[in-house]
């Protein structure tokens, strides 16, 4: 079954680079208005952790019911769009937060608003992935091991790809299409005939 299920992994993968691109380019999107300091960071792997916590919760619900598969194409698809228009809407929300009584308030308030609605919805796919999988209890283990380490693999790619050179050279906005553009690919791959078959067997 696991065999069956290679577009799951290829999105597992996709997604996993995704989330790491996002979270870099949530950082330097908030540096011209509040710098790199500690404070910056700690609101943007804060921000990561509590998206990806309430994405898992949320995932974990929709994969104990039918209509799996269906869910997991409309986050992908709500999760490129945000990305596409990432450079457009974080600007809005900055100039609003830099008014705020504090550096820390503004900070978090606006690295939550900006970053939580992409991190969420990253969150809810491998719950998706894994229980779609998971047709076969004996291989549940195997399956989930091999779901967080695919997503962890195509996490350090694009690491190291945004942090030297995409970013750099190529600037935030062409990294946040580049992100829709993979994000893109993982929904063009849950449209696999296999997908639908791992789907019906559950």
């Amino acid at each position: 079954m696991l065999m069956q299920g290679w577009p799951l992994l290829l999105i597992s993968f996709l997604e996993g680079g995704a989330l790491m691109a996002v979270e870099l380019i949530g950082a330097k999107l908030l540096a011209p208005f509040y710098g790199n300091s500690i404070y910056v960071w700690s609101a943007v792997l804060g921000t990561t952790l509590g998206g990806l916590a309430l994405g898992y919760f949320l995932g974990g619900e929709w994969a104990s019911k039918p209509g799996r598969l269906n869910k997991l194409k409309i986050g992908l698809l709500i999760s490129t769009v945000l990305c596409a228009l990432l450079p457009w809407y974080s600007q809005a929300i900055l100039n609003l937060s830099i008014g705020m009584v504090s550096l820390q308030m503004g900070v978090l308030t606006s690295s939550l608003v900006i970053l939580t609605p992409p991190l969420l919805l990253f969150g809810t796919v491998s719950p998706l992935v894994i229980q779609l999988l998971n047709s076969d209890k004996q291989e549940a283990g195997t399956a989930t091991g091999l779901v967080y380490a695919t997503s962890t693999l195509g996490g350090i790619l694009c690491t190291f790809s945004f942090a030297f050179y995409l970013m750099p050279y190529a600037g935030l906005k062409m990294s946040c299409w580049i992100t829709a553009a993979l994000l893109l690919m993982a929904l063009l791959c849950s449209f696999s005939g296999a997908l639908i078959k791992l789907e019906q067997n559950h």
